[in-house]
């Protein structure tokens, strides 16, 4: 009997976090993906092992993941999640970060904190912009402060301060 999409992606994910086997991990994701070609969760998952353990192409090929994954996603809510490893919009920006794209990271995490409320991009993008001089971070610092000010008087949820 043939494993399923989500018995691989379980093995996968066991052999990466418990036994740090990330390349058969990776394998095992390659092989649910012909199984399951738009499985969100593969997808994000494959391309975090690509970015973090990959080849230097495969490095480049786990951002193609990311963004497959949002444009398969069954809705929004699939990526505005803050669980890690289904952050597709979170990991574009950590992707972006690792090659020194900070102002393409930083727009990735501010639409990922704003916009689906994930307090580890809203922790990068604070990280990001203290230590990168970046042309607009003047004005990213202002609308994230512009936000976090209206949301605390409709007594919303705030983001953590930049």
């Amino acid at each position: 009997m043939e494993a399923s999409t989500q018995q691989l992606l379980d093995e996968a994910y066991r052999l990466s976090v418990v036994e740090e086997k990330h390349r058969e991990a990776i394998e095992l994701c390659r092989k649910a993906l012909k199984i399951e070609p738009n499985n969100y969760r593969i997808q994000v998952f494959l391309g975090m092992l690509l970015g973090d353990h990959g080849t230097e192409e495969e490095i480049m090929e786990a951002r193609h993941y990311f963004i497959a994954a949002i444009e398969n996603a069954k809705t929004a809510s699939c990526f505005c999640t803050t669980w890690p490893e289904e952050a597709a919009i979170h990991h574009l920006g950590a992707w972006e970060w690792a090659r020194e794209n900070y102002l393409n990271a930083a727009l990735f995490f501010l639409i990922d904190s704003t916009l689906c409320n994930n307090r580890e991009s809203a922790r990068c993008l604070n990280q990001l912009l203290s230590e990168n001089d970046l042309t607009m971070v003047r004005e990213l610092k202002l609308i994230i402060s512009r936000i976090l000010e209206e949301q605390k008087s409709a007594n919303k949820s705030p983001l953590p301060t930049p």
